[in-house]
């Protein structure tokens, strides 16, 4: 910073990283399932405004994670571009995978990504989500020449407005980093990737099994096991602060 750099901090203690399981080895192997086959796929029909019916175009590939794949799809009658987040499963983890489908239907909001529509084959689990296009929040600050305090202000403003409005939802997104963070234009901040968010009760115990190599915007709570908790999203947003 301008008033010069600062001391190191000390070294943070080892922490061990669960090797790839099952889940992470399939989204990295899995096929794109083809619109031919949606004959043979079980439409969602969430209630409205979401369409009953969509046909799409599957396109290139924007984005390859460790549990699904995210490719630029095409609505047919429209011809709209879209984002199709497409996540493989097994018979045994369908309720699981589901979970993602379920929050994203009830969420209407300004900085949060909106779903479109969503169709499950006997394989995949097909989100269809409105495209934002555009750097993920750090990068998008990295890029520029300077920027104020002001800025970040705004931009922690839209977080926390989003993350306000999932708490008033009883849902935890549990992954609030800058990757799930895209900057549109003008200047909007849309909240992605709800692969890990969870329904939150008081008499429920919420602990994580997967994406532990993103420690460092996860609470204390969560690497201890100790349950999350809604203040469990307001330290990671505590920590994308920070780096900014």
């Amino acid at each position: 910073s301008r008033a010069g750099m600062g001391p190191y901090s000390d070294p943070s203690a080892n922490v061990e990283i669960p090797g790839k399981d099952q889940k992470e080895l399939r989204a990295e192997t899995q096929d794109i399932p083809s619109p031919a086959a949606e004959e043979e796929s079980e439409i969602i029909t969430p209630s409205e405004p979401f369409p009953t019916y969509q046909t799409y175009a599957f396109q290139t590939e924007i984005k390859r994670g460790r549990f699904s794949i995210v490719r630029q799809c095409r609505e047919k009658v429209s011809g709209k571009t879209l984002a199709a987040k497409i996540i493989p499963y097994w018979q045994e983890d369908k309720q699981t995978v589901l979970l993602e489908y379920q929050v994203l239907r009830k969420l209407h909001h300004t900085n949060i990504a909106q779903l479109k529509g969503a169709y499950v084959s006997p394989r995949h689990l097909v989100l269809i989500q409105e495209m934002c296009v555009g750097p993920e929040l750090l990068h998008s600050l990295a890029l520029r020449t300077s920027y104020s305090e002001v800025e970040v202000r705004d931009y922690l403003w839209q977080i926390l407005s989003a993350t306000e409005y999932l708490h008033a939802h009883d849902i935890l997104h549990l992954d609030l980093r800058s990757e799930n963070m895209i900057i549109t234009q003008p200047n909007l901040l849309k909240l992605l990737d709800f692969g890990n968010a969870q329904f939150y009760a008081q008499d429920k115990v919420i602990t994580m099994d997967k994406c532990m190599d993103y420690v460092e915007t996860m609470a204390p709570e969560l690497l201890t096991e100790q349950g999350a908790l809604p203040q469990t999203d307001i330290w990671s947003v505590g920590i994308t602060a920070f780096i900014m």
